[in-house]
């Protein structure tokens, strides 16, 4: 089901805690000094846009979050650990969370670790 054990803790996490609590804003950081606080919209199985016969074409488990704040953004993102670039991130918009750019650790609205990395 999971394509790794990152993927696998990752995806269970926050899939248990978003059926417990759907619609709760939590609070993902990132090793680059990213923090958001975001909702959970959904999960759902994607690709990393290649195709099934191409070489590094890879299947994996995500979930879209829907930014409510952003906290901190460092001047310099790093794009393999959080997001493309700074324009991306901004409230109102929607992002996908996989073990690509897993945050370092998502912490509940009552200040709970959710996942940590």
């Amino acid at each position: 089901m999971y394509k790794n054990e990152l993927e696998e803790r990752i995806m269970t996490a926050l899939t248990y805690y978003w059926k417990m609590n759907p619609q709760e804003e939590l609070t993902f950081e990132w090793k680059d000094g990213t923090i958001i606080k975001a909702v959970i919209t959904t999960f759902y199985e994607t690709d990393n846009g290649l195709e099934m016969e191409e070489e590094g074409y890879e299947e994996y488990n995500a979930c879209t979050v829907k930014f409510t704040s952003v906290i901190s953004l460092p001047e310099i993102l790093i794009a393999s650990i959080s997001f493309p670039s700074r324009e991306d991130i901004v409230e109102g918009a929607n992002s996908e969370i996989s073990y690509h750019n897993i945050p370092l650790k998502v912490i509940s609205s009552s200040n709970n670790i959710v996942f940590n990395l």
